[in-house]
């Protein structure tokens, strides 16, 4: 039997913010002129919501992605690693003056 233990998954909410802003952080995913990543797709939820997926969503840390668990420093734990994406994430989303109900929020991790 496998034990093989898997990073924690972060909350995102979809929103899309990060990816149309790969201009204001380092990254080494193609972009356009505006800053959006040149593989954000746009669509809608199962409930009508927008939302912004990822086209190479399996494939992305191998594409340089810096959203993924490997940025993760190892002198932080992942719920300081979270509650710092977080904090960019809502920044990024305030910015863009998106609505509140796709903020992330990050409860406790045992």
């Amino acid at each position: 039997m496998s034990t093989k233990k898997t990073d924690p998954v972060y909350p995102c909410t979809f929103c899309g913010a990060c990816c149309r802003h790969l201009d204001l952080i380092d990254s080494k995913l193609p972009y356009d002129e505006t800053g959006r990543c040149d593989y954000l797709v746009d669509t809608v939820d199962s409930s009508g919501r927008d939302i912004s997926v990822c086209s190479v969503y399996e494939t992305r840390e191998s594409l340089g992605c810096s959203t993924t668990s490997s940025m993760k420093p190892d002198n932080l734990s992942w719920y300081e690693f979270f509650c710092l994406g977080a904090l960019g994430c809502n920044t990024l989303q305030e910015y863009e003056g998106l609505d509140t109900s796709y903020r992330v929020v990050i409860d406790s991790m045992d």
